[in-house]
């Protein structure tokens, strides 16, 4: 099928996006999501007053939709999740916000929006601290069925939010292709002034250029793999077993993991000022049992091996 590439108008102005020539296979869910394109445009084209509009009239439908679907009576938050709810978001130096939606194969739609996903399943981001918390499980279902069901408006209440802040993670507990799916929400944020970055393990999305991507390794790849990454100028994200502190202690020490640089991954998820050819150091979260067996598939491994 064909996919939209995004351009601009050279003032850094949104404008309409057009065809190319590029074919790219999209999954079912990329599939829903791109249908929100025609409304994206419609969003951007728009004056001030006529976001607000076309927001509130999203939100109303929302709010209708989780009442009637799942019960809730209250308003609820905002469809992005923010600094205020999300830790890690929260350490950014500039406001943040990012889309939390239910990881790998635990969609109810049954629809995989991390098709990627190997071990990293059992230490998710969304399994732990608060993302943990059945409640903060209810919601990322709710939030993940309504951009199914309903692409256009959740994707404009996605945009406006995001364009109240100065950084956005589109994929903050998936990993879905927006540039292929739906790059004129990308460079909606983009011309606006919103930086965007995303954590990724599909191999293809390292081709492409349209917002920073840093490439999370898997226990599939060899040390001499990421070396090779590196040695590109890409960034690899890589989990450790030990302790956050000694993770920590270790990139302010210029260690060198088999002879590649650390940048901190835990104290900021801020990606857009890494060096080039780094490596992302993190630290495994969750429970013991589960960083134990993520240490024997070879997804979270040791400094010092």
């Amino acid at each position: 099928m064909f996919v939209l590439c995004p351009c601009c108008d050279g003032r850094g102005r949104f404008v309409p996006i057009r065809r190319c020539v590029v074919r790219v296979s999209l999954t079912s869910a990329e599939r829903r999501v791109a249908a929100a394109a025609p409304e994206i445009d419609r969003y951007m084209m728009g004056d001030g007053e006529g976001r607000v509009a076309a927001y509130r009239a999203a939100r109303r439908r929302y709010v209708e939709w989780r009442l009637e679907r799942y019960g809730y009576t209250s308003p609820g938050p905002r469809f992005t999740t923010s600094g205020f709810s999300q830790h890690k978001l929260s350490l950014n130096p500039v406001p943040s916000t990012g889309i939390m939606l239910l990881p790998a194969r635990r969609a109810v739609s049954r629809m995989n929006l991390c098709p990627a996903a190997t071990s990293c399943e059992e230490v998710c981001l969304t399994d732990t601290g608060r993302s943990g918390m059945l409640s903060d499980t209810l919601a990322q279902e709710a939030r993940t069925v309504f951009l199914l069901e309903h692409p256009a408006d959740a994707m404009v209440l996605a945009l406006h939010e995001a364009l109240q802040g100065a950084l956005h993670r589109p994929n903050t507990t998936s990993d879905i292709r927006w540039e292929f799916a739906l790059p004129s929400y990308i460079s909606a944020l983009q011309s606006s002034g919103v930086g965007v970055y995303d954590y990724t393990k599909w191999a293809a999305r390292l081709r492409g250029g349209l917002y920073p991507l840093t490439w999370s390794a898997t226990e599939r790849m060899s040390v001499g793999d990421i070396q090779g990454i590196v040695g590109d100028g890409r960034n690899v994200a890589v989990v450790f077993v030990e302790s956050k502190r000694r993770v920590q202690d270790a990139v302010r020490e210029g260690f060198r993991w088999h002879g590649m640089p650390l940048v901190d991954g835990i104290g900021t998820d801020y990606r857009l000022s890494d060096p080039p050819g780094s490596i992302v150091a993190l630290a495994a979260l969750g429970k013991r049992s589960q960083i134990l067996q993520a240490q024997r598939s070879g997804f979270v491994r040791s400094l010092y091996a």
